[in-house]
């Protein structure tokens, strides 16, 4: 990463990894964009939104959001309004839909099978209501913590 300032993530057979089995879909709140959306679209989105920001910040951020194509989500949403700024990595298999930020410093919001209806509220909302399963702080042992909600897999590619 250092010296060419990219890398690509390949799965265990050496082919590239993309969301291919990814559902998109739009809601009437403008949570999704219609289409389909491939890692170099996200990859893309994630670019411009942390831009302004030092590498260093850019690359934690980064790995953070690859840490879910580790587990496939299924369906991946963006929006605006209060939750601007988030990804939604869903896994309809586990009913958990992982709200990540491209804000440097922030948290990470896990919510349930519920979350279009929950993602319609403000943070202050849904923390008062007690309405995540949990707030991940971005800090050491963020991604440990992440990691505990999937069960254990095999190795799915190396690097």
């Amino acid at each position: 990463l250092e010296m060419l300032g990219e890398f690509e993530i390949l799965r265990e057979d050496k082919s590239p990894w993309v969301f291919e089995d990814t559902k998109i879909e739009r809601v009437p709140w403008k949570l999704l964009p219609p289409g389909k959306r491939s890692k170099g679209e996200i990859d893309a989105l994630i670019d411009t939104e942390t831009k302004h920001y030092p590498e260093r910040i850019q690359v934690d951020i980064r790995s953070r959001h690859n840490t879910y194509g580790l587990f496939s989500p299924d369906l991946i949403a963006y929006g605006s309004d209060e939750f601007y700024g988030y990804i939604v990595y869903g896994y309809s298999n586990l009913g958990l839909y992982f709200f990540e930020s491209f804000l440097p410093d922030n948290a990470t919001y896990v919510l349930g099978t519920d979350w279009e209806n929950i993602s319609k509220l403000t943070k202050l909302e849904i923390l008062r209501g007690k309405l995540c399963i949990n707030r991940i702080f971005h800090r050491k042992k963020w991604e440990d913590k992440i990691k505990r909600y999937f069960p254990k897999q095999t190795k799915l590619f190396t690097i």
